[in-house]
């Protein structure tokens, strides 16, 4: 086969562990000598057991930059497998039964690691969407990318072999022999060589995040994952709101953030830039809305030079501008009225003329953040 290292690197609950066993079918078919593990940092071991090999096959959930430079000095191949992440998290909680918050920790951490990692010339992505790769065509398809010629009927035996069906005899087989602990996590726990968990074997489902996750889990998930799911070809676009619908910036309403905005905390987001932007689906096309936007007014509003301190704008249109005020109160609701001309989707850019650091401001010597407006939620009122 000609490869020192073969990588598998998949979100967890993307079939990733397939993907790793198909590699170790495959090498076995061939009678090529392999070890194989689970790694997410370039340890010492991993090189030493690459290089004393014949094959070291590597599986990852959260790749390391480490690996960056085993990719250069190996060039090994790398299948990827992928889902939406939303299915990821929700798959965690029935399989595993995680709570959402861990779930998403999982999943997120994974996404952020795999939308950064180099891919080589080498690559293989597997969509868990496609469903025609955990087959035998799939089994072909990653042999082929090994330089290992087997045959169909080698195919269709490797996939018979780790079909749902045959994982979920072959668990069940450990259970009966106590080779796992039914008191400790399913997650926690996997046998040595496959590395397939208890209740491994889900139910496949695609959109199966709908019957799992509440509406606020969904947007967390799709606002964490944002750029895993850009560069792996996932829908970016966020679910539409409801009107009267509050959108809680600490919370699910972070998914609407565009550009502009630093990291979410419970209570909100500060903007941190000069020019920021705020994308929200409509349930259905409209004509005239008024918004609704809770805020703290960062120190340029109050303590900056007199004058306009930033534009508001729906769709390219301005809707209000704020000037400075030493009076204003630390916080305040906006109210936009806008006509949006039969609009499914309405754009919030919040343009600033004047702002401050906190550094600047006094209120924290150690924060350079150019803070503007400190958004708590939104909420949108057809006037149709």
């Amino acid at each position: 086969m000609g490869h020192k290292i073969i990588f598998c690197v998949g979100l967890y609950r993307s079939a990733s562990t397939w993907v790793f066993n198909v590699c170790r079918a495959i090498c076995e078919r061939k009678g090529t000598p392999f070890t194989s593990l689970y790694a997410d940092y370039p340890m010492c071991e991993l090189l030493e057991k690459a290089v004393a090999a014949n094959v070291c096959i590597v599986k990852s959930h959260r790749p390391d930059v480490g690996f960056n430079l085993i990719f250069a000095a190996y060039e090994p191949p790398l299948i990827v497998s992928v889902r939406d992440p939303r299915d990821c998290v929700a798959s965690l909680m029935t399989q595993f039964r995680m709570t959402f918050e861990n779930a998403l920790d999982w999943v997120e951490k994974s996404a952020a690691a795999m939308a950064a990692m180099p891919l080589p010339s080498r690559s293989l992505i597997l969509k868990y969407e496609s469903p025609d790769w955990r087959d035998a065509g799939g089994v072909m398809q990653m042999a082929r990318l090994l330089d290992a010629g087997i045959s169909s009927s080698d195919a269709k035996a490797i996939a018979e072999k780790f079909s749902p069906r045959a994982v979920d005899d072959f668990l069940k087989q450990l259970e009966e022999t106590g080779y796992f602990d039914s008191e400790a996590p399913a997650a926690n726990q996997h046998h040595a060589d496959t590395h397939f968990h208890p209740h491994h074997v889900g139910d496949g489902e695609i959109g199966k995040f709908s019957a799992v996750l509440t509406k606020d889990q969904e947007r967390l998930t799709l606002a964490a994952t944002r750029d895993f799911r850009q560069r792996f070809g996932y829908d970016i676009r966020t679910p539409p709101i409801e009107f009267g619908e509050t959108l809680d910036f600490g919370q699910g309403g972070r998914a609407y953030l565009s550009s502009g905005f630093g990291v979410p905390e419970d209570w909100g987001v500060w903007t941190v830039d000069r020019e920021c932007e705020i994308d929200i689906a409509l349930p259905r096309p409209i004509a005239r809305a008024t918004l609704f936007v809770e805020c703290f007014y960062g120190p340029a509003f109050r303590h900056g030079a007199p004058g306009r301190v930033a534009r508001l704008f729906v769709n390219d249109a301005l809707a209000l501008e704020i000037e400075r005020n030493s009076d204003r109160p630390p916080s305040d609701v906006l109210t936009l009225h806008c006509d949006i001309g039969g609009a499914d989707r309405i754009r919030v850019a919040i343009a600033f003329d004047q702002i401050l650091t906190a550094k600047e401001a006094g209120w924290n010597i150690a924060d350079n953040r150019p803070i503007g407006l400190g958004l708590r939620n939104l909420r949108v009122e057809t006037r149709d």
